[in-house]
């Protein structure tokens, strides 16, 4: 071959190279545009990695309005290879992300799946793979951390040969805050259902819209949709250091706390069906709303008249405290001048010669000795003692029986004593000789005139526990009897059958003794005309009588 034929064979051979080169860097460029277009969101196309190498297949026609369908949709869209690499995502998926799509095409989508949920994930792909569709709830990740919680739907898809799964991704932020917002409200409901204070929440034109079982029975009849001042008549009790000037209205509206008027702490009062004022204290809590604006108000009732028997019954202890402290120390000044007069009248007794100033004289003596005797009887009662000590049951019975020796006299009352036990029990006698009088004292109140009392004491056992010995007091009216219903109330604190006359307390503190004693006490009654009657029985171990009935 000549020269010149190599020379132009080889000039041809570039040109020819020249051209192939210029043509695949035509196609270089056309690709990186293309890729660079589909990872911003620009070109309808679907990267989708094959056996030998990745295809790019772009849509055209009814195929491009079905991708601009798919990028304005509010759900994320995502097509995945079946490794998981990220092939393809609309906006919204993006936003979920809070990414520039660049940041998301072409990276493993497990790196957006939150930890606790990749398992799942990746059984989800595995089955949708296999078996063309799977879903689940997942959340996903952003860069700064914050959790998304979503749905995710994921189906497999064949095109060109190559398969991929599409999965449409839904943001449940807002429903999880729903859901959270009636879980919240499902427990606000039980708690205020739950409460034991009477609740009530009205909206802003005082409508009851809520409330629990509590204020319900408050109430005469169903109090939802009513009014609340409908509903629920309350009157306002006023302090008694408030001046007349100076009183609320007497009966409270729901309007006035609606208009901003505090009520806190506020006593109030309403008639129950039987006719009896039922005390509570008032809380109306404006309802505001996110703007500051009122959107009702929720009133709380809490029923006061357990705390109101409390004090008057304090209030009369301490009364009685303070009489019995009156009483002691008369007693106390008056045994001076009492000592004094005996003496006198003794002197007048010994020296006259009359018959009847000597006679005078010896009545005037049996009533000073009486005198001291009712002396001596009310320093007993208010005397107190921290020590126990050897205690005469019959003394301390006698004792509360002298009590109530004119009440007795007056009713021309019959009493008998039964004593097949005079010895001693170890404990406080003023604690005791409380119990006996208390006793007592209601029997013979319940007795009418011509009546019977029997009073037993005799060795006895607690026959139902420990079997230990003791003495046993019986005490026997033959009175009206108390009715069934109350038998089971007599020693419930503040529980009494005699309206102000009483304070419901006798029997409970008396029950209280005993027991710190070791003790109890039990009670029958009926009002059988032909059994009518109450029988209290007293038991107190005694070691005096276990030691008599083990020698026996």
């Amino acid at each position: 071959m000549k020269p010149k034929d190599v020379n132009s064979e080889a000039a041809d051979d570039l040109r020819r190279l020249s051209r192939e080169l210029k043509e695949l860097r035509a196609r270089l460029q056309e690709s990186e545009d293309t890729l660079d277009a589909i990872r911003g969101g620009g070109v309808d196309a679907i990267v989708v990695s094959g056996s030998e190498r990745e295809q790019v297949f772009t849509l055209a026609g009814t195929e491009n309005a079905y991708r601009l369908f798919v990028e304005a949709m509010n759900e994320g869209a995502v097509t995945v290879n079946p490794g998981g690499t990220i092939l393809y995502a609309n906006k919204a998926f993006a936003k979920l992300l809070a990414k520039p799509l660049e940041h998301i095409v072409g990276r493993p989508i497990f790196d957006l799946i939150s930890v606790a949920y990749r398992h799942e994930f990746e059984a989800v792909l595995r089955e949708a793979r296999d078996n063309s569709g799977a879903r689940c709830e997942s959340t996903l990740t952003r860069d700064d951390g914050e959790q998304t919680p979503v749905f995710i739907s994921a189906t497999s898809c064949v095109e060109f040969g190559a398969k991929a799964i599409c999965m449409v991704v839904t943001d449940l932020s807002e429903q999880k805050r729903n859901e959270q917002i009636v879980a919240d409200g499902k427990l606000a409901r039980l708690v205020l259902s739950n409460a034991n204070e009477a609740m009530a929440v009205c909206d802003s034109s005082g409508l009851i819209l809520h409330c629990n079982r509590a204020f319900q029975t408050l109430c005469t009849s169903n109090p939802l949709r009513r009014q609340f001042d409908e509903a629920l008549q309350l009157e306002i009790c006023n302090s008694p250091e408030t001046t007349e000037s100076e009183k609320p209205a007497r009966t409270f509206r729901v309007r006035h706390a609606l208009a901003g008027q505090e009520f806190r702490g506020t006593e109030v009062c309403f008639w129950s069906d039987v006719g009896e004022p039922i005390h509570l204290l008032l809380n109306a809590n404006p309802l505001i709303l996110p703007n500051m604006s009122r959107a009702g108000v929720l009133i709380t009732l809490f029923n006061i008249e357990e705390r109101r028997r409390t004090e008057n019954a304090l209030r009369r202890s301490e009364k009685l405290a303070a009489t019995g402290r009156l009483a002691a120390s008369i007693a106390h000044e008056i045994n001076n001048p009492l000592a004094a007069l005996t003496n006198l009248v003794y002197l007048i007794q010994t020296e006259s010669s009359s018959p009847t100033v000597t006679q005078y004289a010896r009545t005037a003596q049996e009533e000073l000795g009486r005198v001291t005797h009712i002396t001596r009887q009310t320093l007993a009662f208010y005397r107190e003692s921290n020590r126990r000590s050897d205690v005469n049951l019959v003394e301390l019975i006698d004792s509360a029986l002298f009590l109530y020796s004119s009440v007795i006299r007056d009713k021309n009352l019959v009493v008998s004593r039964d004593v097949e036990f005079a010895g001693t029990v170890h404990g406080f006698a003023n604690e005791l000789r409380q119990v006996l009088a208390n006793v007592l004292g209601n029997a013979i109140e319940a007795l009418p005139k011509g009546g019977s009392l029997r009073i037993r004491v005799y060795p006895s056992r607690e026959w139902s526990n420990a079997k230990k010995s003791g003495v046993r007091i019986v005490i026997v009216d033959n009175g009206q009897g108390i009715k069934a219903e109350h038998k089971g109330r007599v020693f419930e604190p503040f529980f009494t059958t005699k309206a102000e006359k009483g304070t419901g307390l006798g029997l409970w503190v008396s029950q209280g003794i005993i027991e710190n004693h070791g003790g109890f006490i039990r009670l029958k009654s009926s009002t059988r005309p032909e059994h009518r009657g109450t029988v209290f029985s007293i038991f107190l171990p005694s070691d005096q009588v276990a030691r008599r009935q083990a020698v026996a």
